[in-house]
């Protein structure tokens, strides 16, 4: 046109426009290759404006304000301002281009800026000046750091749009569906779920966009009850479904899978069959290939355990996003198959699909599951693969710049904790760019993963010196942290405290300052704090909080049982037990190895039957179990009832094997132990270290000392066992038990390892039975050395001076008390 000579006038720059606001529109459907470069879009309209500018129309209302909004959508926010600010008379079209501008851009304080100075102009908003300041309203509640004042983003964003919504009824713009739908959104995002209801009850429109914007309100904010009632609702007032409804009562599904286990809450088989029914009517209506639709039901199929019907659902589909490979590879990290997931990885880049963040930290997470098997595969244990496989994600996260991605990042820290190589979990925290609570929380997790206790606490403190909050998930992991330095066996003195007591210490402010941020009794917080008490002896404060929970699940009630078991209060624990079974709770393997440990340590045989007839009917018979049921029986000196169960076991567990064993050797029965072990070897089920501690002590405590030597050199020549402290000291006790104190002296000074307590006090309590003062006095120095204020050295070595008749030293060495 312009070749030709022909003059451009206002309607050819509008005509112009359009064109480019269409071209950049249809650009996001585009894969990124497709794109024109958005720098050439800028460009063109730039060129436009240059033109239309020496030509006197850029002040013009209509043609400024389309150069303001196609600029926005180019992403050129310095010159739509500038084409805004040229402007020779603004009106309600102008300012809602400028306001658009920022809500596309999610400049949330300058587009409500803008609604508040259309009002300072004397101008009254139309709807879409409206629904823009409503969509400003939703992007400021979705932001997480204040932004207008003190208050939470949320409640600042409530008060805007309630006003907005007010102003709007003035003008009698309510009865538009699409403001309606907006108002009802925004109150969504800002949590008043009432106030979204009431708008959604009186619009005297309804679309389906109004309907699905409620449904997914209602997932976003967790009614997922409400979502399934909503979405039958829909269908009963003559509204049909779309791939929108769907994907938000797909949505509402998976997420009820997550609380399965909590008291109330539908079970798995009730939402697979609601599944089922949603899949089966989406396919009906000839969209469950919809790639939306598809990838929510590969999630669904996922979260209900059903991975053969995820396949077929991603199977189904037409063809595959990111989004449906990442939604396969969840399904399988679900069921902890990490092995699996990482072979789809693989698949995935052969098909030449970029991961994104969510895809490569399922895939760490995959490596995490390997890193916590204890199988070794091929000769290289689980633990070492997975880091191998880590520090090659670690290469992959360069490749596609995702390196310095917080998210990405925390899980990588998380998968080098689990696998025990702390240097690179601390270099890779060190290397984020911008530390947040969730960054903070994943290296506190790490500490504890490998107790390290301590270092978590002083990193905690760390962590609240630098003005962090801490949210829930901190919480917890600083209450097992807690607990962490709660168990640990040797007493530390730190500030004039025992480990157990600073734990309570730090663990009860922790409680309280969760109390205080309104998070104490989110169940996952408050089982910890269950935890965290029980472990520290306080079990008046763990009932407490068990008591006041309005929610719990089985974690919650095996904390409970936990606390009462490990601290002896063992019929409280099988009462609890009782209890739980009252309330329809299905005991899993933790609540059966606790209630197991309380029957035997009461003696309690009856119980242990029950809680035999309790594994067997659930099929649960997994190496731990069997082993706590073994070793149950064995206390409960119901020995043949041990073997029985041994020989009825359809796997062989080495850890059964080595309940049995012990379980012989606590009787005095020694002939036994030594008999199963040499059925163990026939059998070909390779001994481990606790096994040979076992036997030995069993020959030393009946008095076997050529079968025990034997059994010494069998570990180490046979099965290439290298010895530890604890079998040092049996083999020790054997010897000096029988009197053999010149092989004690030379295991003694060839042990590789300084010698532990233990060791030490067994050496002189046969020193007492065989009179040997010297030795004695020796042991009694060392076992000083180990643990300076321990009565009971002072106790033996009092004992072996009185025995040998030394009375004028039974309160003794000079200078002791």
């Amino acid at each position: 046109m312009q070749e030709e000579g022909m003059s451009s006038d206002q309607h050819t720059f509008l005509f112009a426009l359009h064109a480019c606001s269409s071209l950049i529109d249809q650009e996001k459907g585009f894969s990124t290759e497709r794109q024109p470069s958005r720098l050439m879009s800028v460009e063109i309209v730039q060129s436009l404006y240059a033109d239309a500018q020496r030509k006197g129309f850029t002040s013009d209302v209509f043609v400024g304000s389309t150069f303001v909004r196609v600029f926005g959508k180019c992403g050129a926010i310095t010159e739509a301002e500038h084409a805004f600010q040229s402007l020779s008379q603004c009106n309600v079209v102008s300012w809602t281009a400028i306001l658009a501008t920022y809500v596309e851009h999610e400049i949330a304080t300058n587009a409500l800026h803008v609604y508040r100075q259309m009002h300072v102009e004397g101008l009254n908003p139309d709807g879409l000046a409206a629904i823009g300041a409503l969509q400003a309203c939703i992007s400021l509640a979705e932001k997480k750091e204040p932004l207008l004042s003190k208050k939470p983003n949320k409640l600042v964003a409530l008060e805007i749009g309630q006003a907005v919504g007010a102003d709007a009824c003035g003008n009698n713009a309510t009865t538009d569906v699409l403001l309606g739908t907006a108002l009802l959104t925004m109150f969504g995002k800002c949590g008043a779920i009432l106030e979204a209801e009431h708008t959604f009850v009186t619009m005297s429109e309804r679309s389906y966009v109004s309907w699905n914007a409620l449904l997914s309100v209602y997932v976003d904010q967790g009614h997922l009850e409400k979502t399934l009632h909503l979405f039958w609702q829909m269908q009963m007032e003559g509204m049909h479904p779309d791939q929108h409804a769907f994907v938000s009562a797909l949505q509402a599904v998976c997420s009820l899978a997550d609380y399965e286990d909590i008291e109330g809450w539908p079970n798995k088989t009730m939402l697979l069959r609601i599944g089922y029914g949603l899949h089966s009517d989406a396919r009906k209506k000839g969209i469950s290939s919809d790639v939306f639709v598809g990838n929510t039901l590969v999630s669904m199929y996922g979260k209900c355990g059903v991975i053969a019907e995820a396949e077929q659902a991603f199977l189904a589909m037409p063809f595959h996003n990111v989004v449906s490979w990442t939604a396969i590879l969840s399904a399988y990290l679900e069921q902890g198959q990490g092995a699996k997931v990482l072979k789809l990885y693989l698949q995935m880049l052969e098909e030449s699909i970029r991961p994104d963040n969510l895809a490569l930290v399922i895939v760490l997470q995959a490596c995490g599951i390997l890193a916590g098997k204890e199988v070794p595969v091929n000769e290289k244990g689980e633990k070492t693969m997975a880091l191998e496989i880590g520090r090659a994600l670690h290469y992959d996260l360069r490749t596609f710049m995702l390196e310095f991605d917080n998210f990405v990042c925390t899980a990588l820290l998380n998968l080098y904790g689990k696998c025990g190589a702390m240097i690179e979990a601390e270099n890779v925290f060190m290397s984020f760019v911008s530390l947040d609570v969730v960054s903070w929380s994943a290296m506190l997790s790490a500490y504890v993963d490998q107790n390290c206790g301590e270092k978590a606490l002083l990193l905690y403190r760390q962590m609240l010196q630098e003005g962090l909050q801490v949210d829930a998930v901190t919480s917890v992991v600083v209450l097992q942290a807690c607990s962490a330095l709660a168990e640990s066996e040797r007493t530390l003195v730190i500030a004039r405290n025992t480990r157990k007591t600073a734990a309570l210490e730090i663990g009860r402010a922790v409680h309280a300052d969760a109390y205080k941020k309104q998070f104490a009794y989110d169940l996952a917080v408050g089982n910890t704090i269950i935890n965290m008490y029980g472990n520290c002896g306080v079990l008046s404060e763990a009932e407490h909080v068990f008591g006041v929970l309005n929610i719990r699940n089985i974690v919650t009630w095996n904390a409970m049982i936990a606390a009462y078991a490990e601290q002896g209060e063992d019929e409280q624990a099988l009462m609890l037990f009782k209890e739980m079974h009252k309330h329809c709770i299905t005991a899993d393997e933790v609540t059966l190895i606790f209630a197991l440990k309380a029957s035997c340590s009461m003696g309690c045989l009856d119980v242990c039957h029950c809680l035999y007839f309790d594994i067997i009917c659930a099929g649960r018979e997994t190496s731990s179990l069997s082993a706590s049921l073994i070793h149950a029986y064995g206390r409960c000196a119901s020995l043949k009832d041990a073997t029985s169960f041994l020989n009825e076991l359809s796997e062989f567990h080495l850890g059964s094997w080595n309940a049995c064993i012990t379980s012989y050797a606590g009787e005095g029965d020694c002939t036994s132990s030594l008999f199963l072990l040499e059925e163990m070897k026939l059998m070909g089920i390779k001994p481990d270290g606790l096994t040979f501690i076992s036997v030995i002590s069993a020959c030393s405590h009946t008095g076997i000392v050529v079968e025990g030597a034997e059994c010494f050199m069998s570990m180490s020549c046979a099965f290439r066992i290298v010895p530890e402290g604890k079998h040092y000291g049996s083999i020790v006790d054997l010897f000096a038990r029988a009197g053999d104190f010149s092989r004690v002296n030379s295991l003694l000074k060839s042990m590789p390892m300084p010698s532990d307590e233990s060791v030490w006090l067994c050496l002189l309590g046969a020193c007492h039975t065989h009179y040997n003062v010297e030795l004695a006095k020796y042991a009694f120095d060392h076992a000083l050395m180990v643990q300076p204020k321990h009565a009971a050295a002072y106790v033996a070595l009092s004992n072996v001076y009185a025995y040998a008749g030394i009375q004028d030293a039974i309160c003794g060495p000079k200078g002791t008390n």
